[in-house]
């Protein structure tokens, strides 16, 4: 996957009337994808006025801020039958769709501003006749909650169950790929909203240590098929959020720690690791621009730690080692390699790590990121 530092602001079109304002507090935020909310009544045109009126698009190009855009998606769950209530036809999108390119291609210039489509579950009937009636956008941003409702007792049972990735997961996204290949090769795809659980996610699940399970299980087998880019429900807010607004204190969540690892020592493309030992062990791989080797291994035994002894034949191994463990599954609290990382400021846990041999040892629940040093 891509670079992860990037906002996805969804709202009314009127929240964007003070749009300088952002601008301001935007210097560091490297890009931002906008997304509209329509209503089902919402005649296109009149959009479109209001997004030159309201959103002044015309003022991002005027201040020189046009570079912190990635890109623009037109409303949020109301394409297709599977999302929302509106349920607009493919018909519909693409002469939606081709206003907004063309709105975007006269403020910023031919093809200058990416388009993402879709914004909602994934219909693959709805998509297919989408791109051959107007093709002249970048990429699938497919929405999906896969555990579950956020006051369902299926959330902790999905968390902990290691086949689940493997086979639910797997599953859609072979649909996906399958379309991509048959379709889109030239699309983008992007994992646009995801919280795990929907509506808010679950207090002392979605946003405890456990959640790296089907977090960093996802982001793994995500980039396996191919995805650009994951989009976590949410940056604060909710309780599956990277962060936590409690009684007006931010904190930060465990899935941050791992948000930033991933993002650091993994690359665009990721490949599942095959092993001999312990099939709750799920280990992902990728070989960085130095022809280093970096793992990704997320141990479901809620019970033993598992032992990595040799990898790929090789036992006279020295690793660099980022180990996640927590004092329990429902803390906030995130220890690597045995050092309590805060929870009110960021550190560069980075350079947080050890040097060890082969064998190494995944603490039970736990995670680790190992980078390979070969003798």
């Amino acid at each position: 996957m891509r670079n992860f530092s990037k906002l996805r602001i969804n709202g009314k079109l009127r929240k964007f009337s003070k749009l300088r304002i952002y601008f301001q507090n935007c210097e560091k935020l490297r890009k931002c994808e906008f997304i509209f909310s329509i209503a089902k009544n919402c005649e296109i045109a009149n959009l479109f006025s209001k997004l030159r009126k309201i959103a002044k698009l015309p003022l991002i190009k005027l201040e020189g801020k046009e570079d912190l855009f990635y890109g623009f998606e037109l409303g949020n769950e109301v394409w297709g039958i599977k999302t929302g209530d509106a349920h607009f036809t493919p018909a519909q999108a693409a002469k939606d769709y081709a206003l907004l390119r063309k709105e975007l291609d006269e403020v910023f210039g031919k093809g200058k501003m990416k388009i993402l489509t879709l914004s909602g579950n994934w219909e693959y009937v709805f998509m297919t006749e989408f791109i051959e009636k107007f093709s002249d956008w970048d990429g699938v941003a497919w929405h999906w909650y896969p555990l579950g409702a956020g006051r369902s007792d299926e959330v902790i049972p999905n968390v902990n169950d290691e086949n689940f990735t493997l086979t639910e997961i797997r599953e859609r996204l072979e649909l996906v790929n399958l379309w991509q290949r048959q379709h889109g090769r030239d699309k983008e795809l992007w994992m646009g909203e995801t919280g795990g659980a929907f509506n808010s996610g679950q207090n002392t699940t979605t946003n405890r240590f456990m959640s790296h399970r089907w977090y960093l299980d996802q982001l793994g087998i995500f980039a396996q098929y191919r995805h650009d880019a994951y989009c976590r429900q949410t940056l604060i807010g909710g309780n599956y959020g990277l962060l936590q607004r409690s009684e007006g204190v931010n904190s930060i969540n465990p899935d941050f720690w791992g948000t930033v690892l991933f993002n650091s020592l993994m690359g665009r493309y990721v490949h599942e690791v095959k092993h001999s030992g312990d099939e709750k062990l799920h280990i992902y791989a990728h070989k960085n621009d130095e022809n280093q080797f970096v793992l990704l291994a997320i141990n479901f035994n809620r019970e033993k730690s598992v032992q990595i002894e040799a990898i790929n034949g090789l036992a006279d191994l020295h690793v660099v080692f980022w180990e996640m463990t927590s004092p329990d599954d429902q803390s906030s609290t995130v220890i690597l390699n045995g050092n309590e990382l805060p929870k009110a400021n960021t550190v560069d846990i980075t350079e947080m790590w050890e040097v060890k041999n082969l064998p190494i040892e995944i603490a039970a629940k736990s995670y680790a990121f190992i980078r390979l040093v070969l003798n």
